[in-house]
């Protein structure tokens, strides 16, 4: 009567006639399966069970069912039909596939995460798992909800996670990093996050986990410490003076040899403009020359090309030098890579060259001339 059928309707038919009539429904609890199963379970005469089911309305309207019922035998010990009943489940199941939509939804998220995400309840019980986490672990959702997490950990997962664990189902959260080799049989350096979750009486139901993999950024972290010890070794046995600037014309880097021919400590210069280095005579110049350099096509240029170049000493001296200046583009940012000589002692071998020269010639004229009077 429920489905808006008459008696008369319904009494008298078959159960198949019936599911013709109402109980074919597209999307409904029962699968074409489960009737297969429900109907050779009647024709072996067999109790049914908690059998859930949807069926139409007269008006159009679907209701979802829950029915049990069992043999019923006469006096002969014949069997002579079934008694049960039937239990309208509209609501539970309407909370059951609110609750699927939105494990559905959080599933959505997480597989898009690059990250594995789990949540264990109290029991250490697997409750959800994201593809990441299938992946890594070697085995679907299906395989592992309602896993204990204790029975398939490895020793070294029990040893190294359990302390955290204990920590998070007593209400704190945490995060520390770790290096694992999953049954994936990939070891990882991964940073791991327990969040306890709180029932509405506040007491801890179980705890999310969220692991991120490192590895290749730690990798990557790494090779680029080494390239940076190698280059801060460089830097430190280079003679020359190897000095950065950003497009302020501030300077980010200043090498050991530019200690030294400076005299400034690169604790003192780095943040200050590259100006301090150059003597002031020559300071509107070189601002007009380095706007040429960044403007012009040039990413490589010879400094001192109009004439010498000079540096300024920290204790106020002035020395001759050789430079030259690259223009990086790292990104967004442009510095510029200065690489500089002080030319002190190869302007005196010059000068005693020069010198030296002048000498001989002096001494070649007057041995001539001597030789000529003799004559």
């Amino acid at each position: 009567e429920r489905t808006g059928a008459t008696r008369e309707q319904i009494l008298g038919k078959t159960v198949r006639e019936l599911y013709d009539m109402f109980l074919d429904v597209p999307d409904g609890l029962a699968s074409e399966g489960d009737w297969d199963f429900y109907f050779a379970e009647l024709a072996a005469h067999r109790p049914i069970r908690n059998f859930c089911y949807s069926r139409r309305t007269v008006d159009g309207r679907t209701q979802h069912v829950s029915i049990s019922c069992n043999p019923v035998l006469d006096e002969t010990g014949n069997f002579a039909g079934y008694r049960g009943s039937a239990t309208e489940i509209g609501d539970h199941v309407e909370s059951a596939f609110q609750a699927r939509e939105s494990e559905a939804q959080i599933r959505l998220i997480t597989n898009a995460l690059p990250a594995a995400v789990a949540f264990v309840d109290k029991d250490l019980t697997y409750r959800f798992l994201n593809s990441t986490a299938e992946t890594w672990f070697k085995k679907t959702s299906d395989e592992l909800i309602g896993v204990s997490l204790v029975e398939s950990s490895s020793i070294e997962f029990k040893a190294k996670l359990f302390p955290y664990i204990q920590r998070a189902l007593a209400g704190e959260s945490v995060k520390w990093d770790e290096t694992l080799t999953y049954p994936d049989g990939v070891t990882r350096t991964v940073d791991l996050s327990y969040v306890p979750h709180l029932g509405e009486d506040g007491t801890v139901e179980g705890f999310f986990a969220l692991v991120v993999d490192n590895t290749e950024r730690n990798r990557e972290r790494e090779a680029l410490k080494a390239s940076e010890q190698r280059l801060s070794r460089i830097l430190e046995i280079a003679p020359e003076a190897v000095i950065t600037v950003d497009q302020d014309l501030r300077i980010t880097m200043f090498s050991q040899g530019a200690e030294r021919i400076f005299g400034h400590t690169a604790h003192d210069i780095v943040g200050q403009s590259v100006e301090v280095l150059i003597p002031e005579h020559f300071r509107s110049d070189h601002g007009a020359y380095m706007q040429g350099f960044r403007d012009g096509p040039a990413a490589y240029k010879t400094m001192g090309e109009r004439g010498e170049i000079s540096g300024l000493h920290k204790d106020g001296s002035t020395f001759p030098a050789e430079a030259s200046i690259a223009r990086l583009e790292i990104g967004d940012e442009t510095i510029y890579l200065v690489l500089l000589h002080d030319i002190t002692d190869q302007k005196a071998t010059e000068l005693r060259l020069h010198r030296s020269r002048e000498d001989l010639e002096v001494r070649v004229r007057e041995r001539t001339a001597e030789l000529a009077e003799a004559k």
